[in-house]
């Protein structure tokens, strides 16, 4: 019985460690939490998130591109263009070269 508890130990704490590893940081998902349409004040830009895509309207040109989540950065990834970043602010908002972006209430 000594050897079966001994080599269960070690397998305990190895599932353990995979459960933890393989389990996201933080309950919900990040991405859902950024879903809706955001709008600059005034400008000539939107971006939708919506489905894992980013949407964005500039100026009545309209494309879509998959993202990315860094840290506090969405990142609109655009391999013919360059991809383009946005800090995401703590009140929601999210900060772009052309200005910051509120969410429009749904």
């Amino acid at each position: 019985m000594r050897l079966f508890s001994q080599t269960l130990k070690p397998a305990s704490v190895l599932l353990a460690l995979a459960l933890f590893i393989s389990t996201p940081i933080g309950c919900g998902d990040k991405h859902k939490s950024l879903d809706g349409v955001y709008q600059s004040g005034g400008g000539p830009i939107n971006l939708t998130i919506k489905d894992h895509k980013a949407t964005i309207n500039i100026g009545g040109e309209t494309k879509t591109y998959d993202y990315k989540v860094e840290g506090n950065k969405l990142i609109v990834v655009n391999p013919q263009e360059g991809n383009l970043e946005f800090t995401i602010n703590d009140d929601g908002t999210l900060t772009s070269p052309f200005g910051t972006l509120s969410k429009s209430p749904t």
